[in-house]
């Protein structure tokens, strides 16, 4: 594996901080590139989300991730110049309400997995 695949994909530690959680990924998130993270999802969460943003502000997302319990679906989509794209809606598994969450988002040459 290359010195710059083996950097990109180290953990996180996110310790016992607060939401939001904002990390700079110092060598991006390139194709082959993967983010993985654990949680529990609280008992009574209506939604969270994780944003792969390419800026310091809201206006580039290049991935949003939405669980939406009160909805039963999750939202993908994307953010270019401060607009949303289409939204993706996909049924709600895995994610439950008090259990354990364990996500991993993979880049590849066309789009996340």
């Amino acid at each position: 594996m290359r010195e710059e695949m083996k950097a990109a994909n180290c953990p996180l530690d996110v310790g016992n901080g607060g939401t939001p959680f904002l990390r700079r990924l110092d060598r991006g998130f390139r194709p082959g590139s993967f983010v993985s993270f654990k949680g529990k999802i609280p008992d009574g969460a209506k939604r969270f989300q994780v944003d792969l943003m390419l800026d310091d502000t809201y206006c580039n997302i290049a991935l949003h991730l939405n669980p939406r319990f009160d909805n039963k679906v999750v939202v993908m989509n994307v953010r270019e110049h401060n607009a949303w794209s289409y939204e993706e809606k996909e049924t709600l598994r895995p994610f439950v309400r008090g259990r354990d969450v364990h996500v991993t988002l993979l880049c590849d040459d066309r789009d996340f997995k």
